[in-house]
């Protein structure tokens, strides 16, 4: 199995706290009174989320199994071999 493959296998996934798993936010901009303007202004733009890269989640490594985890997995797989 190859090394990238192995490391995806071994990643979780959770949903982004910046853009709520939407990948986008809203920036606000905001336009001041000038000599050209009589009132002030905002507009808004969809830009792509820092965080996330605009996929909606966030890849960080899953935990370590504890040695009962490990222990548990080992038995299960002794008493139901996997089918080829």
């Amino acid at each position: 199995m190859g090394r990238l493959k192995q490391m995806l296998i071994n990643m979780d996934h959770i949903k982004c706290t910046e853009c709520n798993g939407d990948g986008d936010l809203e920036k606000v901009t905001w336009h001041p009174q000038g000599f050209d303007r009589d009132i002030g202004y905002e507009s808004s733009t969809i830009v792509v989320c820092n965080e996330c890269d605009g996929e909606g989640f966030i890849e960080v490594p899953k935990p370590e199994k504890t040695g009962l985890e490990k222990a548990l997995d080992a038995l299960c797989r002794s008493t139901h071999p996997p089918r080829v």
